[in-house]
């Protein structure tokens, strides 16, 4: 009976896949689309023959474009690290329908994203990161009220500034109201004064990358905090020179936050660090911030897995041992524990056996000295 069953599954499958395929086939592109999607083609370079079948038949089965089974609309074009060079067509305004566009990984030769794409107002998801785009982020982007993805992230960060993205008015970032995931790591924040005020209106807000944003400033007042969904928070790579702002620990949904790398980031890092008790992630390696009133408090983030708290300057400065009180409640869910740098003097402490899920734990560069404990061993997962 097993062997039956087992047959009979291996045909139902067959026969969806088959089917599906099949669907797939009898879906044929709207003509005005096909031409909109050559004429796109037309003004492309395409050293690889990546788009060797957009040439005949049905475009909903050319490389990268998927159309909507009813309507028969193309739907989505993903061309990511397709090795394209040229120029990008404003025919694209034709697809009304378009929800998805990915050229990411591309490399259009340092030209600005062209300003028509803020007119696909279709778009759900963008993607134009690392595709070799430079100058002013379009304001005209701001019209894209539906896009829940936004990915301008640029990896060009050893060049000049003639050649990476910048934004000077980020007001334009207040109209994605729709918006829930915006990444623009390396894109260049210096003269966007504004910029937190206006991303604290999006009202679902997840996730925020902006590592390497040449940020310098942070508000330390913030009236109103409207980050009710924001779980994801990368400020690192920075040159932000201000204290530690209240108000961040009021974003109590946050599961990741990494403020490393701001080296003149200074002062009390605030007890109130213990609302956040979502945590999973806290990076906050390479500042100038004391923790030594928080250290007390990261008992409370009872689902912190990762915690690096490398070379900031003023962390610990005290004896390994007498941190053990601080570190107890972590000691089921700490996967990795990083304090190098920190000033840790004494030995290693018997106490760190008890972090029995601790699969790393880096105290290299500290005044440590004395017997390794054999508690050490029941570290299994180390």
């Amino acid at each position: 009976m097993l062997i039956i069953l087992y047959v009979l599954c291996i045909q139902s499958t067959l026969f969806t896949v088959t089917a599906t395929n099949t669907a797939n086939n009898f879906i044929t592109c709207l003509q005005n689309e096909r031409d909109a999607l050559l004429q796109f083609k037309s003004t492309i370079i395409d050293p690889n023959k990546n788009l060797a079948s957009w040439s005949s038949g049905n475009c909903c089965n050319w490389r990268g474009i998927r159309c909507h089974n009813i309507t028969r609309h193309v739907s989505r074009i993903n061309l990511r690290n397709s090795s394209l060079q040229g120029e990008i067509n404003p025919s694209l305004l034709t697809l009304q329908h378009l929800i998805h566009l990915d050229l990411s990984f591309n490399f259009f030769n340092f030209k600005p994203i062209p300003q028509f794409i803020g007119s696909i107002k279709s778009l759900r998801y963008l993607n134009l990161s690392n595709a070799g785009f430079s100058g002013e982020v379009p304001s005209s982007l701001g019209n894209l009220s539906s896009l829940h993805v936004l990915d301008l992230s640029n990896l060009y960060l050893s060049l000049s500034s003639d050649y990476v993205l910048h934004v000077s008015d980020s007001q334009w970032l207040s109209q994605l109201t729709a918006l829930q995931n915006l990444k623009m790591t390396g894109v260049n924040f210096t003269y966007a004064s504004s910029w937190l005020q206006d991303l604290n209106s999006l009202p679902h807000i997840k996730i925020l990358g902006l590592r390497y944003c040449r940020l310098q400033t942070i508000p330390l007042v913030l009236p109103h905090v409207n980050f009710t969904y924001l779980n994801f928070l990368d400020l690192s790579y920075n040159r932000i020179n201000s204290t530690i702002p209240a108000w961040l620990f009021k974003i109590t949904s946050l599961e990741y936050l990494d403020l490393s790398w701001n080296f003149k980031f200074h002062g009390l890092v605030p007890p109130d660090i213990r609302n956040l008790t979502y945590l999973n992630v806290l990076v906050l390696s390479y500042n100038s911030i004391d923790m030594s009133l928080a250290l007390s408090q990261l008992g409370n983030l009872r689902n912190l897995q990762y915690l690096y708290s490398d070379y900031v300057r003023k962390l610990i400065n005290c004896p390994f041992h007498e941190l053990g009180g601080n570190f107890s409640e972590l000691a089921t869910t700490l996967q990795l524990l990083s304090l190098r740098h920190s000033k840790l003097t004494g030995s290693l402490p018997r106490w760190i056996g008890n972090f029995t899920n601790l699969q790393f734990l880096y105290v290299s560069a500290n005044s440590l000295s004395g017997e390794i404990p054999s508690s050490l061993g029941q570290l299994s997962g180390l």
